[in-house]
Parts: C-alpha cells; sequence; structure tokens
C-alpha cells in the first residue's frame, strides 16, 4: 500500500508512516537479530527461566517483516494505534456474605457473581482484588472468590492470595471498566447493580437498580395465554 495514493475521506494518510524511513537489514544481520532473540527468549528473569520472551521475538519479527517487502520493491504502511484506558477507570465492589473453609482451600462467597463481571470464567481474565478498607496487620490466605449462584464458572477469582477477609468486609475488583456494564447481564432473576460516578469527594449514582417488578415488566403474556 502506498500511503500517497490512498483516497482522502477514508484515511488520513499523515497517520501513516512510510517504510522508507527504515534503513533495509542486510540478510547477516536478520539472522544475527533472529538467533539473539532465540537465546534471550531462555535467559533466567529473578531466578526462574522463561520459555517465552513475546518482547524480543515481537521485535526481530516485525523487522523482519518491515525489510523482507522491502527487498521486493513493495511499500509498506503502518497505521498508528490508538488505546483508550477506560478499563481501569471502573471497579466492582462487593462485600463478603460468608466465609467456607473446606480441606484444601478457603471459599470467600460475596454478593457479586458472575452476571456481574462474566470475564474471570469466560475468558480467565485476571482482576486484582484488594480489600477496601485495608489491614497492613493483615494475614494473607489463599482463597477462591465465588459469587452465591449455584454455578461452577460463578467465581471471580481462584486460588488468589489476598488478605484474610471476613463477613461484612467489603472487596474491590479491579480494572472492571465499562465491561461490567456491558457484558453484565440478569441470568438467575439477579437485577443489575447500580453505577456511581465519582469525582474526588463526590458520588452520584448515574445509573439506578432496577427492581423485580422492572425486570418482570420486560416479559408480556400472548392474549391467547391469558
Amino acid at each position: 500500500m502506498n500511503p500517497g495514493k490512498i483516497k482522502e475521506g477514508h484515511v488520513n494518510k499523515d497517520h501513516y508512516i512510510r517504510q522508507d524511513v527504515f534503513v533495509p537489514a542486510s540478510n547477516w544481520f536478520v539472522a544475527a537479530s533472529l538467533i539473539a532473540a532465540l537465546i534471550l527468549n531462555f535467559l533466567p528473569l529473578q531466578g526462574e527461566f522463561l520459555l517465552l520472551r513475546p518482547d524480543f521475538l515481537a521485535i526481530t519479527i516485525a523487522y523482519w517483516n518491515i525489510n523482507y517487502p522491502h527487498k521486493m520493491g513493495m511499500s509498506v504502511a503502518f497505521g498508528l494505534g490508538l488505546m483508550m484506558d477506560v478499563g481501569n477507570a471502573g471497579i466492582l465492589v462487593t462485600r463478603v456474605i460468608y466465609r467456607k473453609r473446606g480441606e484444601d482451600r478457603t471459599f470467600l462467597i460475596v454478593d457479586a457473581a458472575m452476571n456481574d463481571l462474566i470475564r474471570p470464567t469466560l475468558y480467565d481474565a485476571h482482576h486484582e482484588i484488594l480489600p477496601v478498607r485495608r489491614d497492613a496487620d493483615a494475614a494473607m490466605e489463599r482463597a477462591d472468590v465465588v459469587g452465591p449462584v449455584c454455578e461452577t464458572g460463578d467465581y471471580l477469582a481462584l486460588d488468589r492470595e489476598l488478605p484474610a477477609s471476613e463477613p461484612g468486609d467489603l472487596l474491590a475488583i479491579m480494572s472492571a471498566g465499562a465491561y461490567g456494564a456491558v457484558q453484565a447481564g440478569t441470568y438467575n432473576s439477579r437485577l443489575l447493580i447500580p453505577e456511581v460516578l465519582v469525582k474526588g469527594a463526590d458520588a452520584a449514582v448515574v445509573r439506578a437498580r432496577p427492581s423485580y417488578d422492572d425486570l418482570i415488566g420486560l416479559d408480556t403474556i400472548p392474549a391467547w395465554l391469558a
């Protein structure tokens, strides 16, 4: 793709970088980069050997992809990415309602469930969990943080090391952002949770919790069943 030939109105060509700004690498340099990446891939880090170092491999592969088309007389254009870090702007606050100690693990049953934040059970997403009120002297324990829905996938964290919590304690599920609002549902007739906007010391409910009348009112009975 030649950025100079991009039609106006479709893409702003100024958002692209011509491949010409890169100095073509010789074959020996590319080969040396690949070897170096493979060596660095198995370097120990903090006493542990890593089987994957995607940073080094990605740089080498990108360099190869940049220069190979150049040798074939082609141009390469790059679209600059855009990141909107809104995921980290929201938290899910939940309360511990029960603590259950099993033979090999502890369960913290909270009032939030997989319908409020489905990412952990849907694709193993990791969300940090912090106590709302921190106690520097609190003992640490490994626990599963689960919801009250009777489902195997109803969890927010598994085998997580956390400060010991008791019923009534509040926990903050970090980086919930828009995920909780967009992916939340009313499974098991659980109402959607309210959304609160916070700015400094000010807070306001911007989306109220619906009532069971609201939830049931979404359904209608056909006249031929009445």
